[in-house]
C-alpha cells in the first residue's frame, strides 16, 4: 500500500513552499492547531469511505488526500519544532528518535489495521 505522503507528492510540491512562507512567524503550537483542522477533516473523509459505492470511494479519497496533505504540510514543521524545544538538552537525540519511530511504526502498521 502507497504512502499517503508519497500519493499526494505532486499537490505537496506545489503548496509547500507558500504554505512554509505563511507559517514561518507563527509560533510552532499554533501552526499544529491549524493543521489539526484540515486533519480531523480529512480523517472524517477516510471514516466515510469504507460503506460507500466504489465509484464515491474515488471521488472521496481524491478530495481528502489533499486536504490530508495540506495538515501535513501546516502541522509537520511546528510538530517537529516543537519536539526539539520541548526536550531537554542532554536528551534531546532521545526525543527525536522516539519522535521519529513512533510515526514509523504507524506508518507500518497502519495497512495492517
Amino acid at each position: 500500500m502507497a504512502d499517503p505522503q508519497q500519493v499526494a507528492l505532486p499537490t505537496h510540491l506545489r503548496v509547500q513552499s507558500p504554505v512554509s512562507r505563511l507559517l514561518e512567524n507563527v509560533r510552532p503550537s499554533r501552526a499544529v492547531a491549524a493543521g489539526s483542522a484540515p486533519n480531523a477533516l480529512a480523517f472524517a473523509g477516510f471514516a466515510l469511505l469504507p460503506g460507500a459505492p466504489s465509484r464515491a470511494v474515488g471521488i472521496g479519497l481524491g478530495a481528502a488526500m489533499p486536504v490530508y496533505k495540506l495538515a501535513e504540510t501546516v502541522a509537520a514543521p511546528g510538530r517537529e519544532e516543537l519536539s526539539v524545544i520541548l526536550a531537554h538538552p542532554a536528551r534531546r537525540g532521545r526525543y527525536l528518535a522516539v519522535d521519529q519511530l513512533s510515526r514509523s511504526i504507524g506508518q507500518a502498521l497502519a495497512p495492517a489495521c
